[in-house]
């Protein structure tokens, strides 16, 4: 294989960012509202910058901690399709996240993907080095779904 062959590619990852949220989806084929502990691995691939690096660990971790902060952890994650059909009456808070369709896993994924770039672009970095965001949201340890999105420039 000749060097004009070879790619090579940069990813930096943030791993097992935890929270903890209840959703309502399927289980045994009948809507169960239950709760997890999630885990999020999310990761940037792209060239590197000066610095030698694609995203500085750190600034990623904070961003990705933020998003599930702010968004997740401790809410009831419910599909915005269902928002007038559900009505709690307790004598506690209860704050709610709306997703776009079954808050499952893979959608979940995706949310928090498409939360991340958005937020990477708020803070100003470079997208033009950026090429793909992968995000993982695994409902405990072992029960994971992969969202990935890729950049295409001309």
């Amino acid at each position: 294989m000749s060097g004009e062959d070879k790619q090579e590619k940069y990813v930096t990852c943030v791993k097992n960012i935890e929270f903890h949220a209840a959703h309502a989806t399927p289980v045994n084929g009948a809507p169960l509202l239950h709760g997890h502990t999630f885990i999020v691995h999310a990761c940037v691939e792209g060239e590197l910058t000066k610095g030698g690096w694609v995203v500085d660990f750190t600034l990623l971790s904070n961003i990705v901690k933020d998003v599930i902060n702010q968004e997740y952890n401790f809410r009831l994650l419910l599909n915005r399709e269902d928002a007038s059909k559900v009505k709690i009456i307790a004598p506690f808070n209860v704050r709610i996240t709306y997703v776009n369709g079954p808050p499952t896993a893979e959608l979940l994924a995706k949310d928090i993907c498409q939360k991340l770039s958005k937020r990477m672009l708020e803070e100003s970095i470079p997208h033009s080095s950026i090429k793909a965001y992968r995000v993982t949201v695994c409902e405990g340890n072992d029960l994971c779904a992969e969202y990935m999105t890729h950049f295409t420039r001309e």
